[in-house]
C-alpha cells in the first residue's frame, strides 16, 4: 500500500485513454464475482447406508467467505440442508429430514473452503445437491449427486466382512444340514421298503405255506378214501 501514491501519480501522468484501461483492469481483478468459480465434490459420491459423508466446497480462486452466506440445498435452493448467514449457522429453514444430521467445519473459510458433514446417510438422501455461495457481488454455486449404496455391496461397514461371512457360513451350514437330512430320509424309506418287502415276502410264503397244506390235506384224504374203496372191493370179491 505505501506505493499506491506513487501508483496515483503515475496514473495522472498517462493519457485519459490508458488510465481508464488501467483502472477498469484493477477493478475486475478486484471484484470477487469475476474469475471466481465454485468447486464442490465429485460429480457423483458413493456412501453406504448408516456412513458419514463430507460435502466440501470452496472458491476458487482463494478468497474469504465467512461473511458470505453459504447455503446447502437439495435439488432447489429453497430445499435447504444447512445454511450459513452472517457468520452463524441458521437452522431453521433447515429440512426436517436434515435435522441433527449435519455439522459445519469451518477451519478453512477464510481462504475460501467449508465443509458440511452429513451422519447416519439413509436411503432418501440419495438425489441431487449443491452448494451456494452468496455476496452482494459474488454468486456461485456447485452441483453434485450422491449415490447411496445398499448394506451387501462392495465397501461400507467394518463390520459387514464378518457379517457376510457368518452368513455365507451359516447358508453352507444349513445346505449341509439339509443335504444330511435328504440323505437320512433316504435311507429310512429304503428300510421302509426293505421292511414292506420282506413283509410281502413272508406274506407270499405263509399263503403258500397255507395252500401247500391244503393240497396235502386233500391228498391224504383222497389217499384214505382210495384205499377204503380197495378194501371193500376185495371184501366183495372174496366168496
Amino acid at each position: 500500500m505505501a506505493d499506491f501514491p506513487v501508483f496515483l501519480e503515475f496514473l495522472k501522468g498517462a493519457p485519459l485513454h490508458s488510465s481508464l484501461l488501467i483502472l477498469t483492469n484493477i477493478l475486475l481483478f478486484l471484484q470477487p464475482g469475476k474469475g471466481t468459480t465454485v468447486i464442490g465434490p465429485e460429480e457423483s459420491i458413493m456412501a453406504h447406508i448408516g456412513e458419514e459423508v463430507d460435502f466440501s466446497c470452496h472458491v476458487s480462486p482463494y478468497l474469504d467467505v465467512e461473511h458470505m452466506e453459504i447455503r446447502w440445498f437439495r435439488d432447489q435452493t429453497s430445499d435447504v440442508v444447512h445454511l450459513y448467514q452472517n457468520g452463524q449457522e441458521l437452522f431453521g429453514e433447515q429440512m426436517v429430514q436434515f435435522q441433527n444430521r449435519t455439522k459445519l467445519l469451518t477451519d478453512e473459510i477464510t481462504t475460501g473452503g467449508v465443509i458440511l458433514q452429513l451422519h447416519g446417510v439413509v436411503p432418501s438422501d440419495e438425489g441431487l445437491y449443491g452448494c451456494r455461495f452468496l455476496s452482494s457481488n459474488f454468486s456461485g454455486e456447485a452441483i453434485w449427486e450422491l449415490e447411496v449404496a445398499d448394506v451387501f455391496l462392495p465397501g461400507g461397514f467394518p463390520w459387514r466382512g464378518a457379517f457376510l461371512g457368518t452368513l455365507t457360513g451359516a447358508l453352507v451350514l444349513l445346505v449341509v444340514l439339509v443335504a444330511l437330512a435328504r440323505i437320512r430320509r433316504r435311507k429310512q424309506l429304503r428300510r421302509r421298503e426293505k421292511l414292506l418287502k420282506q413283509k410281502q415276502a413272508e406274506e407270499e410264503r405263509g399263503k403258500l405255506t397255507s395252500q401247500l397244506e391244503k393240497l396235502q390235506v386233500e391228498l391224504e384224504w383222497r389217499r384214505a378214501e382210495g384205499q377204503a374203496d380197495c378194501h371193500q372191493d376185495r371184501e366183495e370179491k372174496s366168496p
